[in-house]
């Protein structure tokens, strides 16, 4: 499941009667989940977020009665809508003057539980009371009081909770919870992790969170954190991504001015439904809202007027967005996720649906133009992928227009399918013929690269370009061509690249090998009779001598051409019938054009081709040969003395490289002596 969920401000919203409009507005836009702020009795301070009283609702929402027949009424209307409800949890605190807290007072205390507040979030408050979690007997009954209430609420209809600062309570807390009320009523719990440091992440592995969010809502579209922050994250759970930092920071209140406003939340709204697994928008990002919600005096004023000052309606953007979120989800892309670093104007994060994108099955590439203002060209080979993408991959077959410019703050998706490895065939002796040498009039030298003259391969990287180049001479005036072929050693079929003259007699031409395992290149050259004759027919006829002679020769050439080439011979006739008609400067431009050079090179039937043999051969590796290697040494025999084995101390003692670690300054100086074993002792 990749939630789309709706963060709903209790007091904005108004009176309960007034919120089935709003279900039915989160519903248009394509919201699954409606996930509410506290709505109960906060404390003296006015804060949602610090309540006084689980049992009623805040006075503002006109509600006399119990809250939770009032949330029973909310979650039916809901559903009603095909909408689910969610509330936000605070485990770790509640108001100084909570019921609570009056009735268990040895439960709570001012100050904190003896962890230190984030930098990032707000520091602990004088009107607050912080659960005193750390104490197993106080930890063990709130434990059993949040498992009953939260059993209540899910009762009345709550299915999920967004969990606040969960890294400030106990993991053996949050587990019992959570397993109680997964096991009882099927509850989703979200881990709400921006702004918890990345050094307590790992606290949260396990507990059985289905959901966290990832920091999306500050990236600016290009910084490698947010890839490393998400791959932190998916040890725990899936991670949402948010467009902005909920209705008390708005996005719009810290854009520069002149900015394009639809643009720059278009652009983050569909940046953050690509890249997470599901999507958390809060109120107000559908009209650009650039006031925030107040957490103690919000009201439905507060939604009129960002609806009166809204720069523009967003409405019919989430929902394509939360179309785009399906999309991604449909893929199940929620493995390892890679920032590829060679796309430099455009941000390209890849997705796997692999903890490890080596065994990965498929791949999505979130191709993205941060830049509001101009198109941007998809500068290196989308296909194969670079070796930054950690594996060999493809281009689907099925994605289109996959190369177009990306439009100004464009977010494309594109699909790509892993290669399979090269499968070496095993070589046969009896097809095997030695090397011949053959007096060829075309002599092709110097290949590079090439390792001891083939006698070893070249080594690459999957996706990675290899530029072929070599000395191709001729013993004549004549027009050379060639080309470069490359071929897999489990294929048939060569796969052919023209080369281009590069200076003096110096050839050069790329390929991308796609798939790992072992390939072979090598270089073949021909006489080009259709170059020469063009060469020296356009030479005379520039100088203005009598070309008629030439001209019946590169007729007879054409129709020798079609005689041997059936698929181009209707348009080499049509190319003579053109000739007949016209004069001699006519004839010229037509044998000149550019439409008779292609097919006569199509056509041509290489006089004098020669080929450098053997093929030279290639190993192409995975990306992590680039950087990866194994080492080895035997300690037994690390040793000067040769009646006697090396030991860890001997290991210890060599010379090396300080950065190597061998050297250990932390050991004993009364070290006993090892070496005192027995004689024959193995």
């Amino acid at each position: 499941m990749a939630p789309k969920i709706y963060h709903l401000h209790p007091l904005v919203a108004g009176d309960l009667s007034d919120w089935p409009a709003h279900f039915a507005r989160c519903r248009s836009m394509g919201f699954d989940v409606v996930c509410l702020a506290p709505p109960f009795v906060p404390g003296a301070g006015g804060d949602i977020f610090v309540t006084a009283d689980y049992e009623a609702l805040h006075p503002a929402l006109g509600w006399p009665g119990a809250a939770d027949d009032a949330l029973a009424r909310v979650a039916r209307q809901a559903r009603e809508h095909d909408l689910q409800l969610w509330l936000d949890l605070s485990i770790d605190r509640i108001a100084a003057d909570a019921v609570l807290r009056r009735r268990e007072e040895t439960w709570f205390a001012p100050g904190g539980c003896g962890a230190l507040p984030s930098p990032k979030r707000a520091p602990y408050r004088l009107d607050v009371a912080y659960a005193q979690l750390q104490h197993t007997e106080v930890a063990d009954a709130i434990t059993d009081w949040w498992s009953d209430r939260l059993g209540r609420l899910a009762q009345a209809g709550i299915a999920g909770f967004r969990c606040l600062d969960p890294d400030r309570t106990p993991a053996a807390v949050w587990r019992r919870i959570i397993s109680t009320l997964k096991q009882r009523h099927g509850c989703d719990f979200l881990a709400w992790t921006p702004g918890v440091d990345r050094s307590s992440l790992h606290r949260l592995e396990g507990i059985g969170f289905d959901h966290v969010c990832s920091s999306s809502a500050w990236w600016d579209g290009r910084a490698t954190w947010l890839a490393e922050e998400i791959e932190l994250l998916r040890r725990i759970a899936p991670a949402l991504a948010s467009p902005e930092p909920s209705f008390f920071e708005r996005r719009a209140a810290r854009m520069p001015a002149g900015t394009d406003i639809r643009a720059a939340y278009r652009f983050a709204l569909r940046l953050a439904a690509a890249v997470g697994d599901g999507l958390f928008v809060p109120m107000g990002f559908e009209y650009a809202a650039r006031r925030p919600f107040d957490a103690a005096i919000g009201s439905p004023a507060d939604l009129r007027r960002a609806r009166d000052e809204a720069p523009c309606d967003l409405s019919r953007d989430i929902a394509d967005a939360m179309s785009l979120v399906d999309q991604v989800a449909a893929y199940r892309v929620n493995g390892e996720l890679r920032q590829l670093s060679e796309w430099h104007s455009i941000t390209a994060l890849l997705r796997s649906d692999a903890p490890d994108v080596r065994q990965a099955s498929r791949a999505l590439i979130v191709v993205a133009n941060p830049d509001l203002t101009r198109a941007v060209l998809l500068e290196p080979p989308v296909s194969p992928l670079p070796p930054t993408a950690g594996a060999a991959f493809v281009l689907d077959p099925s994605c289109v227009n996959a190369l177009a410019p990306l439009a100004a703050g464009e977010v494309r998706t594109l699909s790509y399918v892993p290669t399979q490895p090269v499968v070496h065939p095993t070589p046969n002796d009896t097809h095997l013929k030695p090397a011949q040498l053959v007096a060829d009039r075309i002599g092709i030298e110097a290949i590079e690269p090439v390792v001891q003259g083939g006698a070893f391969a070249v080594k690459r990287l999957v996706g990675q370009a290899i530029t072929v180049s070599a000395d191709i001479i001729g013993d004549g005036h004549d027009v050379l061509a060639a080309e470069l072929l490359w071929i897999a050693a489990d294929e048939t079929d060569w796969h052919r690249v023209p080369m281009q003259l590069i200076v003096n007699d110096r050839w050069e031409a790329s390929f991308v090998p796609s798939r790992i395992g072992r390939h072979l290149f090598t270089v073949r050259a021909w006489w080009d009779a259709w170059g020469t004759f063009h060469h020296d027919l356009s030479a005379k006829h520039a100088a203005g001598q009598v070309v008629l002679l030439e001209v019946e020769e590169g007729r007879r050439m054409i129709e020798a051409a079609a005689a041997r080439a059936p698929e181009q011979k209707r348009d080499l006739l049509s190319i003579l019938t053109r000739m007949k008609s016209r004069d001699t400067t006519q004839q010229v431009a037509l044998l000149l054009s550019d439409e008779t050079a292609r097919l006569m090179h199509a056509t041509d039937d290489l006089p004098f081709a020669a080929e450098h043999k053997p093929a030279i051969p290639l190993d192409v590796d995975r990306p992590q040969a680039g950087f990866a290697s194994w080492y080895e040494m035997f300690p037994r025999s690390a040793t000067a003395d040769p009646a006697r084995h090396g030991t860890f101390f001997d290991v210890i003692a060599r010379p090396g490289d300080p950065r190597d670690g061998l050297r250990c300054s932390l050991l004993p100086t009364d070290q006993p002596d090892w070496d005192d074993e027995p004689k024959g002792a193995q």
